[in-house]
Protein backbone atom coordinates (compact mmCIF):
# COMPACT_ATOMS: atom_id res chain seq x y z
CA UNK A 1 0.00 0.00 0.00
CA UNK A 2 2.99 2.48 0.70
CA UNK A 3 4.62 1.98 -2.78
CA UNK A 4 1.07 1.88 -4.49
CA UNK A 5 0.02 5.15 -2.72
CA UNK A 6 3.25 6.65 -1.64
CA UNK A 7 2.00 6.49 2.11
CA UNK A 8 3.66 5.70 4.93
CA UNK A 9 2.85 3.49 7.97
CA UNK A 10 4.56 4.35 11.53
CA UNK A 11 3.38 1.94 14.47
CA UNK A 12 3.55 3.68 18.13
CA UNK A 13 3.50 2.24 21.53
CA UNK A 14 3.24 4.97 23.85
CA UNK A 15 6.18 7.56 22.07
CA UNK A 16 8.12 4.72 20.95
CA UNK A 17 8.22 3.35 17.51
CA UNK A 18 8.41 0.34 17.08
CA UNK A 19 8.14 -0.07 12.70
CA UNK A 20 8.05 2.08 10.56
CA UNK A 21 8.51 2.67 6.41
CA UNK A 22 9.18 6.80 5.79
CA UNK A 23 12.41 7.10 4.69
CA UNK A 24 14.06 10.69 4.87
CA UNK A 25 12.57 13.84 4.32
CA UNK A 26 10.10 16.50 5.32
CA UNK A 27 7.52 15.97 7.26
CA UNK A 28 3.79 16.46 5.88
CA UNK A 29 1.64 18.59 7.20
CA UNK A 30 -0.41 17.98 10.31
CA UNK A 31 -3.90 17.76 8.59
CA UNK A 32 -2.85 15.18 6.27
CA UNK A 33 -1.89 12.53 8.66
CA UNK A 34 -4.41 10.07 10.27
CA UNK A 35 -4.04 8.14 13.87
CA UNK A 36 -5.86 5.34 15.08
CA UNK A 37 -5.68 4.08 18.54
CA UNK A 38 -6.36 0.79 19.20
CA UNK A 39 -6.17 -1.27 22.32
CA UNK A 40 -4.69 -5.51 21.96
CA UNK A 41 -4.90 -7.25 25.04
CA UNK A 42 -3.86 -4.95 27.74
CA UNK A 43 -1.79 -2.52 25.99
CA UNK A 44 -2.44 0.70 23.48
CA UNK A 45 -0.75 1.44 20.03
CA UNK A 46 -0.97 3.75 17.60
CA UNK A 47 -1.50 2.95 13.97
CA UNK A 48 -0.12 6.49 12.30
CA UNK A 49 0.05 6.57 8.63
CA UNK A 50 0.68 9.86 6.10
CA UNK A 51 1.87 10.82 2.53
CA UNK A 52 4.84 11.28 1.93
CA UNK A 53 5.98 15.10 1.23
CA UNK A 54 6.70 14.61 -2.13
CA UNK A 55 3.43 13.11 -2.73
CA UNK A 56 1.61 16.01 -1.02
CA UNK A 57 3.44 18.56 -3.60
CA UNK A 58 2.97 17.01 -6.50
CA UNK A 59 -0.80 16.23 -5.87
CA UNK A 60 -2.55 19.64 -7.05
CA UNK A 61 -6.38 18.12 -8.03
CA UNK A 62 -9.15 17.09 -6.02
CA UNK A 63 -9.15 13.26 -7.41
CA UNK A 64 -5.76 12.39 -5.84
CA UNK A 65 -6.96 13.65 -2.58
CA UNK A 66 -10.13 11.79 -2.52
CA UNK A 67 -8.08 8.46 -3.48
CA UNK A 68 -6.04 9.54 -0.58
CA UNK A 69 -8.96 9.93 2.18
CA UNK A 70 -10.38 6.73 0.78
CA UNK A 71 -6.67 5.35 1.21
CA UNK A 72 -6.53 6.19 4.70
CA UNK A 73 -10.39 4.97 5.42
CA UNK A 74 -8.90 1.70 4.20
CA UNK A 75 -6.24 1.50 5.84
CA UNK A 76 -8.30 2.21 9.42
CA UNK A 77 -10.83 -0.06 8.56
CA UNK A 78 -8.23 -2.47 8.58
CA UNK A 79 -6.61 -1.52 11.41
CA UNK A 80 -9.85 -2.15 13.20
CA UNK A 81 -10.36 -5.53 11.61
CA UNK A 82 -7.11 -6.37 13.06
CA UNK A 83 -8.07 -5.35 16.40
CA UNK A 84 -11.52 -7.22 16.11
CA UNK A 85 -9.95 -10.31 15.01
CA UNK A 86 -6.70 -9.91 18.07
CA UNK A 87 -9.80 -9.40 20.66
CA UNK A 88 -11.83 -12.08 19.81
CA UNK A 89 -8.94 -14.52 19.91
CA UNK A 90 -7.96 -13.57 23.15
CA UNK A 91 -11.60 -13.92 24.27
CA UNK A 92 -11.75 -17.24 23.02
CA UNK A 93 -8.25 -18.14 24.70
CA UNK A 94 -9.32 -16.99 28.17
CA UNK A 95 -12.76 -18.97 27.31
CA UNK A 96 -10.78 -21.66 26.33
CA UNK A 97 -8.71 -21.95 29.55
CA UNK A 98 -11.97 -21.06 31.81
CA UNK A 99 -13.49 -24.34 30.40
CA UNK A 100 -10.48 -26.09 31.06
CA UNK A 101 -10.25 -25.32 34.56
CA UNK A 102 -13.87 -26.01 35.23
CA UNK A 103 -13.25 -29.49 33.51
CA UNK A 104 -10.43 -30.04 35.53
CA UNK A 105 -12.13 -29.57 38.81
CA UNK A 106 -15.37 -31.40 37.84
CA UNK A 107 -13.42 -34.20 36.69
CA UNK A 108 -10.85 -34.39 40.20
CA UNK A 109 -13.59 -34.17 42.29
CA UNK A 110 -13.80 -36.37 44.77
CA UNK A 111 -17.86 -35.68 45.23
CA UNK A 112 -20.31 -37.18 42.63
CA UNK A 113 -21.09 -34.64 40.02
CA UNK A 114 -23.93 -34.81 38.09
CA UNK A 115 -25.74 -31.72 35.60
CA UNK A 116 -28.69 -32.12 33.65
CA UNK A 117 -30.18 -29.86 30.67
CA UNK A 118 -33.72 -28.59 31.37
CA UNK A 119 -35.26 -31.52 29.25
CA UNK A 120 -33.45 -33.51 32.50
CA UNK A 121 -31.08 -35.41 30.07
CA UNK A 122 -27.79 -35.71 32.03
CA UNK A 123 -24.71 -33.90 30.33
CA UNK A 124 -22.17 -33.99 32.84
CA UNK A 125 -21.09 -37.56 34.53
CA UNK A 126 -17.66 -36.93 35.88
CA UNK A 127 -15.03 -39.38 36.53
CA UNK A 128 -15.97 -40.00 40.66
CA UNK A 129 -19.61 -40.63 39.16
CA UNK A 130 -18.25 -43.10 37.05
CA UNK A 131 -16.31 -45.35 39.51
CA UNK A 132 -19.20 -45.06 42.69
CA UNK A 133 -21.93 -45.70 39.94
CA UNK A 134 -20.18 -48.17 37.88
CA UNK A 135 -21.68 -46.53 34.64
CA UNK A 136 -19.44 -44.60 31.76
CA UNK A 137 -20.26 -41.17 31.20
CA UNK A 138 -20.91 -42.34 27.59
CA UNK A 139 -23.74 -44.88 28.58
CA UNK A 140 -25.25 -41.99 30.77
CA UNK A 141 -25.06 -38.95 28.62
CA UNK A 142 -27.96 -38.05 26.71
CA UNK A 143 -30.18 -40.35 29.10
CA UNK A 144 -33.19 -39.31 31.35
CA UNK A 145 -31.73 -39.28 34.83
CA UNK A 146 -33.79 -40.22 37.12
CA UNK A 147 -34.97 -43.87 36.18
CA UNK A 148 -31.37 -45.09 36.32
CA UNK A 149 -29.76 -45.66 39.34
CA UNK A 150 -32.52 -44.30 41.84
CA UNK A 151 -34.95 -46.71 44.24
CA UNK A 152 -38.48 -46.58 42.96
CA UNK A 153 -39.59 -47.13 46.60
CA UNK A 154 -37.63 -43.75 47.43
CA UNK A 155 -39.15 -42.40 44.45
CA UNK A 156 -42.62 -42.98 45.40
CA UNK A 157 -42.16 -41.82 49.29
CA UNK A 158 -40.60 -38.73 48.25
CA UNK A 159 -43.68 -38.29 45.84
CA UNK A 160 -45.81 -38.54 48.91
CA UNK A 161 -43.90 -36.62 51.73
CA UNK A 162 -43.90 -33.71 48.92
CA UNK A 163 -47.29 -33.60 47.93
CA UNK A 164 -48.28 -33.24 51.67
CA UNK A 165 -45.67 -30.60 52.04
CA UNK A 166 -46.82 -28.68 48.93
CA UNK A 167 -50.93 -28.97 49.30
CA UNK A 168 -51.08 -31.06 45.71
CA UNK A 169 -50.38 -34.12 44.00
CA UNK A 170 -46.86 -34.59 42.80
CA UNK A 171 -46.19 -37.75 40.60
CA UNK A 172 -42.89 -39.21 40.89
CA UNK A 173 -41.14 -37.58 38.11
CA UNK A 174 -38.23 -34.66 37.73
CA UNK A 175 -40.34 -32.51 39.68
CA UNK A 176 -39.63 -34.35 43.17
CA UNK A 177 -35.99 -32.69 42.45
CA UNK A 178 -36.76 -29.43 40.98
CA UNK A 179 -40.00 -28.10 42.91
CA UNK A 180 -37.47 -27.18 46.29
CA UNK A 181 -34.56 -25.91 44.51
CA UNK A 182 -36.57 -23.73 42.25
CA UNK A 183 -38.59 -22.24 45.29
CA UNK A 184 -35.87 -21.96 47.94
CA UNK A 185 -32.50 -21.77 45.77
CA UNK A 186 -31.38 -25.24 46.47
CA UNK A 187 -32.31 -28.57 48.36
CA UNK A 188 -30.18 -31.34 50.43
CA UNK A 189 -31.68 -34.47 51.01
CA UNK A 190 -30.40 -38.24 51.62
CA UNK A 191 -30.88 -40.91 49.07
CA UNK A 192 -29.87 -44.46 48.39
CA UNK A 193 -27.67 -44.72 45.00
CA UNK A 194 -28.06 -47.69 42.58
CA UNK A 195 -24.70 -49.27 41.29
CA UNK A 196 -25.10 -51.09 37.91
CA UNK A 197 -24.28 -53.99 39.39
CA UNK A 198 -27.33 -53.72 42.08
CA UNK A 199 -25.52 -52.69 45.29
CA UNK A 200 -27.03 -49.80 46.92
CA UNK A 201 -24.68 -46.93 49.27
CA UNK A 202 -26.12 -43.83 50.85
CA UNK A 203 -25.80 -40.38 49.75
CA UNK A 204 -26.03 -36.50 50.44
CA UNK A 205 -27.34 -34.94 47.32
CA UNK A 206 -27.15 -30.52 47.37
CA UNK A 207 -29.33 -29.56 43.59
CA UNK A 208 -29.12 -26.19 42.90
CA UNK A 209 -30.54 -24.75 39.39
CA UNK A 210 -28.60 -23.83 36.67
CA UNK A 211 -29.03 -20.62 34.77
CA UNK A 212 -28.46 -18.77 31.55
CA UNK A 213 -27.25 -15.13 31.30
CA UNK A 214 -31.04 -13.80 30.78
CA UNK A 215 -31.47 -15.87 34.12
CA UNK A 216 -33.70 -18.56 32.97
CA UNK A 217 -33.27 -22.01 34.19
CA UNK A 218 -31.02 -24.13 31.76
CA UNK A 219 -30.92 -27.25 33.83
CA UNK A 220 -29.97 -28.24 37.33
CA UNK A 221 -26.37 -29.52 39.29
CA UNK A 222 -26.20 -32.58 41.70
CA UNK A 223 -23.10 -32.62 43.86
CA UNK A 224 -23.60 -35.88 45.75
CA UNK A 225 -21.42 -36.87 48.72
CA UNK A 226 -20.94 -40.87 49.63
CA UNK A 227 -21.51 -40.99 52.95
CA UNK A 228 -21.34 -44.68 53.16
CA UNK A 229 -17.69 -44.14 55.16
CA UNK A 230 -19.30 -41.76 57.88
CA UNK A 231 -22.42 -43.97 58.50
CA UNK A 232 -19.79 -47.04 59.10
CA UNK A 233 -17.82 -44.84 61.56
CA UNK A 234 -21.17 -43.47 63.36
CA UNK A 235 -21.43 -47.07 64.03
CA UNK A 236 -18.91 -48.07 64.92
CA UNK A 237 -18.57 -45.06 67.56
CA UNK A 238 -22.57 -46.15 68.28
CA UNK A 239 -21.35 -49.63 69.66
CA UNK A 240 -18.41 -48.80 71.44
CA UNK A 241 -20.49 -45.85 73.18
CA UNK A 242 -22.75 -48.93 73.99
CA UNK A 243 -20.06 -51.41 75.04
CA UNK A 244 -18.08 -49.21 77.26
CA UNK A 245 -21.22 -48.13 78.94
CA UNK A 246 -22.55 -51.22 79.62
CA UNK A 247 -19.59 -52.31 80.92
CA UNK A 248 -19.57 -49.00 83.38
CA UNK A 249 -23.00 -49.47 84.67
CA UNK A 250 -22.40 -52.99 85.98
CA UNK A 251 -19.54 -52.24 88.60
CA UNK A 252 -21.38 -48.49 88.65
CA UNK A 253 -24.32 -50.29 90.05
CA UNK A 254 -22.39 -52.08 92.43
CA UNK A 255 -20.79 -49.39 93.73
CA UNK A 256 -24.01 -47.08 94.07
CA UNK A 257 -26.07 -49.90 96.23
CA UNK A 258 -22.94 -50.72 98.68
CA UNK A 259 -22.71 -46.83 99.33
CA UNK A 260 -26.19 -46.48 99.88
CA UNK A 261 -26.23 -49.68 102.06
CA UNK A 262 -23.03 -48.28 104.01
CA UNK A 263 -24.78 -44.59 104.63
CA UNK A 264 -28.01 -46.00 105.62
CA UNK A 265 -27.55 -49.54 107.97
CA UNK A 266 -24.42 -47.95 109.14
CA UNK A 267 -24.86 -44.41 108.85
CA UNK A 268 -24.97 -43.88 112.73
CA UNK A 269 -21.59 -45.30 113.77
CA UNK A 270 -19.62 -43.81 110.81
CA UNK A 271 -17.29 -40.69 111.86
CA UNK A 272 -18.61 -37.71 110.67
CA UNK A 273 -15.55 -37.16 107.96
CA UNK A 274 -15.82 -40.70 106.39
CA UNK A 275 -19.93 -40.53 106.12
CA UNK A 276 -19.18 -37.05 104.36
CA UNK A 277 -16.33 -38.99 102.10
CA UNK A 278 -18.56 -41.22 101.52
CA UNK A 279 -22.23 -39.23 100.55
CA UNK A 280 -19.93 -37.91 97.92
CA UNK A 281 -18.78 -40.68 96.42
CA UNK A 282 -22.66 -41.93 96.73
CA UNK A 283 -23.53 -38.56 94.52
CA UNK A 284 -20.76 -39.09 92.31
CA UNK A 285 -21.94 -42.52 91.42
CA UNK A 286 -25.19 -41.65 91.00
CA UNK A 287 -23.82 -38.61 88.40
CA UNK A 288 -21.93 -41.49 86.68
CA UNK A 289 -24.98 -43.61 86.54
CA UNK A 290 -27.19 -41.18 84.66
CA UNK A 291 -24.33 -39.97 82.57
CA UNK A 292 -24.24 -43.48 81.21
CA UNK A 293 -28.14 -44.15 81.19
CA UNK A 294 -28.53 -41.20 79.19
CA UNK A 295 -25.77 -42.29 76.55
CA UNK A 296 -27.77 -45.42 76.46
CA UNK A 297 -30.62 -43.78 75.31
CA UNK A 298 -29.01 -41.78 72.84
CA UNK A 299 -27.28 -44.73 71.33
CA UNK A 300 -30.55 -46.86 71.50
CA UNK A 301 -32.64 -44.20 69.66
CA UNK A 302 -29.88 -43.65 67.04
CA UNK A 303 -29.41 -46.97 66.50
CA UNK A 304 -33.50 -47.31 65.81
CA UNK A 305 -33.62 -49.99 69.21
CA UNK A 306 -35.59 -47.91 71.53
CA UNK A 307 -39.12 -49.87 71.69
CA UNK A 308 -42.08 -47.54 72.73
CA UNK A 309 -45.11 -49.40 74.30
CA UNK A 310 -48.26 -46.62 73.09
CA UNK A 311 -50.70 -46.51 75.05
CA UNK A 312 -53.67 -44.59 75.71
CA UNK A 313 -53.59 -43.26 79.56
CA UNK A 314 -54.77 -40.08 81.46
CA UNK A 315 -52.60 -37.56 81.07
CA UNK A 316 -53.51 -36.91 85.25
CA UNK A 317 -52.01 -40.29 86.15
CA UNK A 318 -48.57 -40.12 83.94
CA UNK A 319 -47.81 -35.88 85.14
CA UNK A 320 -49.19 -37.04 88.67
CA UNK A 321 -46.83 -40.16 88.98
CA UNK A 322 -43.80 -37.69 87.25
CA UNK A 323 -44.09 -35.46 90.08
CA UNK A 324 -44.61 -37.58 93.15
CA UNK A 325 -40.88 -39.07 91.97
CA UNK A 326 -39.65 -36.09 91.44
CA UNK A 327 -40.62 -34.37 95.00
CA UNK A 328 -37.86 -35.50 97.02
CA UNK A 329 -35.58 -34.30 94.74
CA UNK A 330 -36.93 -30.89 94.80
CA UNK A 331 -36.65 -31.09 98.61
CA UNK A 332 -32.84 -31.03 98.21
CA UNK A 333 -33.59 -27.67 96.54
CA UNK A 334 -35.69 -26.13 98.80
CA UNK A 335 -38.30 -26.45 95.99
CA UNK A 336 -41.82 -26.83 96.00
CA UNK A 337 -43.96 -28.36 93.22
CA UNK A 338 -47.37 -26.60 93.19
CA UNK A 339 -49.56 -29.28 90.19
CA UNK A 340 -52.90 -27.85 89.30
CA UNK A 341 -55.72 -30.55 89.05
CA UNK A 342 -55.61 -32.14 85.77
CA UNK A 343 -59.80 -33.47 84.23
CA UNK A 344 -59.54 -37.20 84.56
CA UNK A 345 -61.07 -37.40 81.09
CA UNK A 346 -57.93 -35.85 79.13
CA UNK A 347 -56.46 -39.01 77.52
CA UNK A 348 -52.83 -39.20 75.39
CA UNK A 349 -51.52 -41.72 73.48
CA UNK A 350 -48.02 -42.36 75.13
CA UNK A 351 -45.42 -44.66 76.25
CA UNK A 352 -45.72 -44.18 80.14
CA UNK A 353 -42.42 -45.17 80.64
CA UNK A 354 -40.86 -42.86 78.61
CA UNK A 355 -43.48 -39.68 79.01
CA UNK A 356 -42.79 -39.73 82.84
CA UNK A 357 -38.94 -40.05 82.17
CA UNK A 358 -39.34 -36.98 79.87
CA UNK A 359 -41.51 -35.15 82.62
CA UNK A 360 -38.76 -35.94 85.25
CA UNK A 361 -36.24 -34.84 83.64
CA UNK A 362 -38.30 -31.09 83.08
CA UNK A 363 -39.48 -31.11 86.83
CA UNK A 364 -35.80 -31.98 88.16
CA UNK A 365 -34.41 -28.97 86.00
CA UNK A 366 -36.96 -27.21 87.35
CA UNK A 367 -35.98 -27.66 90.97
CA UNK A 368 -32.55 -27.23 90.16
CA UNK A 369 -32.85 -24.08 88.73
CA UNK A 370 -35.42 -22.52 91.28
CA UNK A 371 -33.86 -19.94 93.92
CA UNK A 372 -34.24 -21.88 97.77
CA UNK A 373 -37.67 -21.19 98.69
CA UNK A 374 -38.87 -21.24 94.86
CA UNK A 375 -42.46 -22.84 93.40
CA UNK A 376 -42.06 -25.05 90.68
CA UNK A 377 -45.71 -24.95 88.72
CA UNK A 378 -47.24 -27.68 87.00
CA UNK A 379 -50.54 -27.37 84.91
CA UNK A 380 -52.76 -28.35 81.56
CA UNK A 381 -54.54 -27.28 78.77
CA UNK A 382 -56.68 -27.71 76.44
CA UNK A 383 -55.68 -26.50 72.69
CA UNK A 384 -57.68 -27.55 69.58
CA UNK A 385 -57.08 -30.81 69.33
CA UNK A 386 -53.99 -31.54 71.52
CA UNK A 387 -53.32 -30.91 74.79
CA UNK A 388 -50.44 -29.41 76.58
CA UNK A 389 -48.53 -29.60 79.63
CA UNK A 390 -46.33 -27.22 81.27
CA UNK A 391 -43.77 -26.61 84.13
CA UNK A 392 -42.78 -23.73 85.06
CA UNK A 393 -39.91 -22.72 87.30
CA UNK A 394 -38.89 -18.94 89.54
CA UNK A 395 -35.22 -19.62 87.87
CA UNK A 396 -32.92 -16.97 85.80
CA UNK A 397 -34.42 -17.78 82.40
CA UNK A 398 -32.61 -19.44 79.20
CA UNK A 399 -30.04 -17.00 78.11
CA UNK A 400 -30.52 -15.90 74.25
CA UNK A 401 -27.83 -17.11 72.16
CA UNK A 402 -28.22 -20.30 74.09
CA UNK A 403 -32.29 -20.89 72.46
CA UNK A 404 -31.23 -22.16 69.37
CA UNK A 405 -29.32 -25.17 70.78
CA UNK A 406 -30.49 -25.85 73.88
CA UNK A 407 -32.21 -29.17 72.51
CA UNK A 408 -28.86 -30.43 71.03
CA UNK A 409 -26.80 -33.07 72.62
CA UNK A 410 -24.45 -32.24 75.38
CA UNK A 411 -25.77 -29.16 75.36
CA UNK A 412 -25.64 -26.69 78.23
CA UNK A 413 -25.56 -22.85 79.26
CA UNK A 414 -22.15 -21.47 79.28
CA UNK A 415 -22.24 -20.03 82.26
CA UNK A 416 -21.00 -20.66 86.29
CA UNK A 417 -24.29 -21.12 88.00
CA UNK A 418 -25.13 -23.30 85.50
CA UNK A 419 -22.08 -25.33 85.32
CA UNK A 420 -22.70 -25.42 89.45
CA UNK A 421 -25.96 -27.86 89.06
CA UNK A 422 -24.44 -30.25 87.26
CA UNK A 423 -26.24 -32.25 84.57
CA UNK A 424 -25.33 -33.87 81.13
CA UNK A 425 -26.05 -32.17 78.78
CA UNK A 426 -28.51 -35.18 76.95
CA UNK A 427 -31.56 -34.84 79.04
CA UNK A 428 -33.57 -32.40 76.53
CA UNK A 429 -32.22 -33.85 73.86
CA UNK A 430 -33.65 -37.38 74.49
CA UNK A 431 -36.42 -35.32 75.75
CA UNK A 432 -37.42 -33.91 72.45
CA UNK A 433 -36.80 -37.67 70.72
CA UNK A 434 -38.99 -38.94 72.72
CA UNK A 435 -41.99 -36.59 72.42
CA UNK A 436 -41.56 -36.31 68.55
CA UNK A 437 -41.06 -40.06 68.53
CA UNK A 438 -44.79 -40.13 70.08
CA UNK A 439 -45.85 -37.75 67.86
CA UNK A 440 -45.73 -34.24 70.25
CA UNK A 441 -44.29 -31.35 70.35
CA UNK A 442 -41.92 -29.73 73.17
CA UNK A 443 -40.54 -26.29 73.28
CA UNK A 444 -40.19 -23.72 75.89
CA UNK A 445 -40.99 -19.98 76.64
CA UNK A 446 -38.64 -17.89 78.37
CA UNK A 447 -37.33 -14.25 79.23
CA UNK A 448 -34.11 -13.62 80.97
CA UNK A 449 -34.16 -13.37 84.81
CA UNK A 450 -37.97 -14.16 84.58
CA UNK A 451 -37.98 -17.96 84.96
CA UNK A 452 -39.11 -20.47 82.24
CA UNK A 453 -41.81 -22.53 81.13
CA UNK A 454 -41.17 -25.84 79.42
CA UNK A 455 -44.41 -27.12 77.32
CA UNK A 456 -45.04 -30.59 76.15
CA UNK A 457 -47.56 -30.69 73.71
CA UNK A 458 -49.44 -34.48 72.64
CA UNK A 459 -52.72 -35.16 70.26
CA UNK A 460 -55.47 -35.75 72.67
CA UNK A 461 -56.77 -39.00 72.59
CA UNK A 462 -59.71 -38.64 74.24
CA UNK A 463 -60.81 -35.11 75.71
CA UNK A 464 -64.53 -35.42 78.41
CA UNK A 465 -65.65 -32.65 79.86
CA UNK A 466 -66.43 -34.28 83.32
CA UNK A 467 -67.30 -32.24 85.50
CA UNK A 468 -66.12 -32.60 89.38
CA UNK A 469 -63.64 -35.46 88.27
CA UNK A 470 -60.25 -34.08 88.56
CA UNK A 471 -56.73 -35.55 89.80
Amino acid sequence: MGDALRLTETILHGDVVYFTDKSSGAVPPANWIIETSMRIGEQSWTLRIAPTAAFVESQKSELPSLVLVAGLLVAALSALSVRYILISRLKSAHLAKSLALNAGIISSSAHLVIAIDSQYRIMIFNRAAEQALGYSAAEVTGRRAIPIFMDPAELEARARSLSEELGETMAVGPDIFTRIPLRDGYEKREWSFIRKNGTRFPVNVIITPLRDQDGAVSGFLGVIEDVTLAREMERMKSEFTAVVSHELRTPLTSIRGSLGLILGAMSTSLPAKVRELLEIAQANCERLVLLINDILDVEKFSAGQMRFDIQSVPLAQVVGQAVDAIEGYARKFNARIDASPIPAGWRVAVDPERFIQVMSNLLSNAAKYSPPGGTVRVWAEQRAGTLRVNVSDEGPGIPGEFRTRIFEKFSQADSSATRAKGGTGLGLHIAQRFIEHMRGHIGFDSMPGAGATFWIELPAVEVMAAAGSAA
